[in-house]
């Protein structure tokens, strides 16, 4: 990647920010990291910079402008996001920037956080702390003759109790020293 492809894309692009100069290069040049060309960027932005021939047109994100496209550059500029909240146009300045403001994104990610919550009602409620009731313990003593403890069958009864094999086994465990003593 020499500094001519870099300027080339850039004057291709017209108006930019220095991350779209990134994505397209990253395109073209996909076996070098990223991070080594946003420094290649960062260094011809400088450069061209200090040379006059590029201009920074907009502030926050910042928008440069190849410097005979500068007055008019937003007729050049095409990277437009629609919000995806409220509908507005705005500049990303992230390649991946889906809304347009602090208040938008907390209100995507609560809707976000609302499609893939299951509903409380499909929700299996957590039986790790609750107390082991007298037809769960029934269930045991009946599924394990003489208390002696067998994978395949915890797996089966743990579908059924709605506990792990590993709490059942335990369980078991404790139902045969109480029956012990």
């Amino acid at each position: 990647m020499t500094p001519g492809t870099i300027w080339g894309v850039m004057l291709r692009k017209k108006v930019f920010q220095q991350w779209e100069i990134v994505e397209e290069l990253a395109k073209m040049y996909s076996y070098l990291p990223k991070r080594y060309i946003r420094m290649r960027v960062q260094e011809m932005v400088k450069i061209q910079s200090q040379n006059g021939t590029l201009v920074k047109v907009h502030e926050n994100p910042d928008i440069l402008a190849v410097s005979k496209y500068s007055l008019d550059w937003e007729r050049y500029y095409t990277t437009y996001y629609t919000c995806e909240v409220c509908g507005k146009k705005f500049i990303p300045s992230m390649p991946h920037q889906k809304v347009c403001s602090k208040e938008c994104k907390h209100e995507h990610q609560v809707k976000l956080c609302r499609e893939y919550r299951r509903p409380s009602e499909e929700r299996e409620r957590n039986r790790k702390h609750l107390p082991w009731t007298k037809e769960e313990e029934e269930e045991i003593l009946k599924a394990f003759p003489g208390l002696r403890y067998s994978k395949t069958i915890a797996q089966n009864l743990s579908l059924k109790l709605r506990r792990s094999p590993e709490a059942i086994r335990r369980r078991l465990y404790q139902l045969r020293r109480g029956a012990e003593r």
